[in-house]
């Protein structure tokens, strides 16, 4: 499976900010969606999600431990790291999709039944 495109999607909230996400299509049809919101950096988090995407355009999609191996850097500060788990989250979900299962099962079952808002 392949990575046919990556799209980055602002969609603006309040004055002080968007939301900002991160949509992987691959050559089979699936997609993938990653969060990448986060107070007040959503432009360096964005120019970094467009070029990572385009860095993945074409290539073969990588598991998730792999492109954290390839693009993790420690020291990179806190938009570069947002973006990097949105994709990261992408891939999960693909993941998930192409073997018809909740990504809660690939990473070990579901631990709660609900979540407080």
């Amino acid at each position: 499976m392949k990575i046919s495109r990556v799209e980055v999607c602002r969609i603006p909230v309040n004055r002080r900010g968007a939301w900002l996400f991160v949509v992987i299509h691959t050559d089979n049809g699936l997609t993938g969606i990653g969060e990448a919101s986060q107070g007040g950096h959503g432009d360096r988090a964005s120019s970094i999600l467009e070029s990572l995407g385009a860095a993945l355009e074409g290539a073969e999609l990588p598991t998730v431990e792999a492109f954290h191996a390839r693009y993790y850097a420690a020291d990179e500060g806190r938009p570069y790291h947002t973006a990097v788990s949105a994709i990261e989250h992408a891939l999960w979900d693909i993941r998930g999709k192409s073997l018809d299962a909740p990504v809660c099962s690939l990473l070990g079952g579901r631990v709660r039944d609900g979540l407080r808002v």
